[in-house]
């Protein structure tokens, strides 16, 4: 993972989670024209409940906490 992150480094300094987006984006729209789109959103749901339940059991619920301060009251 440490070649990744200072290839990455290497060929996109400043821009770093830029890229890592766009991948992210790339990845998303290659399951949107092979899935469909419900298919593919039931897919990240479920991607984004294991990963919750992976950081309840490592004891640091940060996505969790990220989802409540997302739907909470914005005063």
């Amino acid at each position: 993972m440490d070649v990744i992150k200072a290839w990455i480094h290497d060929h996109f300094p400043g821009h770093e989670n830029a890229f890592i987006g766009g991948v992210i984006g790339l990845i998303v729209a290659i399951l949107f024209f092979n899935l469909g789109f419900w298919r593919t959103l039931f897919l990240v749901i479920l991607v984004l409940t294991g990963i919750a339940v992976g950081q309840i059991f490592d004891g640091s619920a940060t996505l969790i906490a990220k989802i409540r301060e997302f739907f909470s009251d914005r005063r």
